[in-house]
């Protein structure tokens, strides 16, 4: 799912259900869930390509740090590899469309 929110960096993420290839919607939580949830547990974990927001945080993170995080993921999508994916990405689902 394509994500480019105003006061973020454009990146992918795993896709809510009814989004997949396709941009993000405004509230990115859904009663349907993720397309990687089976019910018990997210398929990505088992495979090693937990999302990194997943891998980095903790429940015992105070909301600074949790920022922290997330800004380090933001500006990890402004490298030009990270725009290589997202450009093949795109082209991907405008062929798929």
């Amino acid at each position: 799912m394509f994500d480019a929110f105003p006061d973020g960096e454009p990146m992918l993420k795993p896709a809510l259900k009814g989004y997949e290839g396709n941009r993000s919607p405004f509230e990115t939580a859904s009663i349907k869930g993720c397309t990687f949830w089976n019910g018990k547990h997210c398929e990505l974990h088992s495979k090693g390509l937990k999302p990194s927001l997943g891998k980095l945080a903790h429940h015992s993170l105070n909301k600074e740090q949790k920022e922290e995080i997330i800004d380090f993921i933001n500006e990890s999508w402004t490298s030009q590899e990270a725009k290589d994916v997202i450009a093949k990405w795109k082209l991907m689902n405008e062929n798929n469309s």
